[in-house]
């Protein structure tokens, strides 16, 4: 049933009301939103409504049963897997450059893919969380947006590579032979892209392919390990990754 519909008369103007005196007309207002009733002020003039826990509570069932909702629980379960089997195939990939390379490489070569993935998360421009709210929403304009922040982003990587590069910025870091500066450049450049990449598939709602792309490139990685640093015992650990 409906709730009686409370009305006070209102005030004439140039005229305030005190806390009292609004009460009614912030009980009308109450009323006028939720008219099948359980509302009420208190004292500080807040409003509680038990129909609020029922509509909150109903649309949560419908939202479950929907199938969005499936959706969202694929991406998730997708997104999870992706990050465990990069973890473990990660741990695994440390684990055996442990033992394969020397101490003095191993160090080296952290400190190497820090600074390169300080400089490709520096050049998203924070277009992975853009791409997770927007992309879904793009419509049309969609294969545009994800060109045009891909520029942005690859020249952003570039440009901030070969500053930290021919700067000076990271000569304890960076090799000083003109062929690893140039890997360590374009290595900044694909790992933006690479980033990049799993937000656009999570704002494309394709996230099904993120643990697919992530444990692949995880498992190349450990499968090239032996054969690069066969080629280089200071930088293969670096080509492997």
């Amino acid at each position: 049933p409906t709730a009686p519909f409370e009305y006070s008369a209102p005030p004439r103007s140039g005229t305030s009301l005190t806390h009292p005196e609004r009460e009614p007309y912030e009980r009308c207002a109450v009323r006028a939103f939720f008219p099948l009733g359980g509302t009420r002020i208190d004292p500080r003039g807040h409003w509680r409504s038990g129909m609020m826990r029922k509509f909150a509570s109903r649309s949560l069932r419908d939202a479950s049963d929907s199938p969005r909702s499936g959706q969202l629980i694929q991406n998730a379960v997708a997104l999870m897997i992706s990050a465990g089997g990069s973890a473990v195939l990660g741990l695994a990939f440390w684990g055996v450059a442990a033992h394969l390379a020397s101490q003095k490489a191993i160090g080296h070569t952290a400190a190497e893919i820090v600074a390169m993935i300080m400089l490709a998360n520096l050049a998203q421009l924070s277009f992975g969380s853009i791409f997770e709210r927007f992309l879904p929403v793009a419509g049309s304009r969609t294969r545009s947006f994800v060109k045009r922040a891909y520029t942005m982003c690859i020249a952003t990587a570039l440009v901030l590579a070969v500053i930290y590069v021919y700067s000076g910025l990271g000569h304890n870091v960076v090799p000083h032979t003109n062929f690893e500066r140039v890997l360590f450049v374009v290595t900044v450049v694909m790992w933006t892209i690479f980033i990049l990449q799993d937000n656009a598939l999570v704002g494309l709602r394709a996230s099904r392919w993120v643990p697919v792309e992530n444990i692949l490139f995880a498992i190349a990685k450990l499968a090239l390990l032996p054969v690069m640093l066969s080629a280089s015992a200071a930088q293969g650990v670096f080509l492997a990754w």
